[in-house]
């Protein structure tokens, strides 16, 4: 009888020990959510930084160009001009 009892304190010690190691694991998983959440969070932040900055890059190429595009239609236009004098 005391064999059983023995075993059956072991096994209720083992279930014990399983029982907190889920627990420790339960946390660690949501640890590690709160971290994943976070690092979300952050990348989309610099995403946003990004494409703002591209955004304002872009405007800055297009006025660039039409800028240059005005510049060399004015000259062909002065060149006309003084052709046609």
């Amino acid at each position: 009888m005391s064999n059983v009892v023995e075993r059956i304190a072991f096994v209720e010690g083992r279930v014990e020990e399983q029982g907190r190691t889920m627990d420790g694991l339960r946390e660690a998983v949501a640890s590690l959510e709160g971290r994943i959440v976070s690092l979300e969070n952050r990348m989309d932040q610099r995403f946003l930084g990004v494409d703002t900055r591209l955004d304002r890059i872009s405007q800055q190429l297009f006025a660039l160009i039409i800028g240059v595009a005005v510049a060399a239609a004015g000259g062909v236009l002065g060149i006309v001009t003084a052709l046609v004098r």
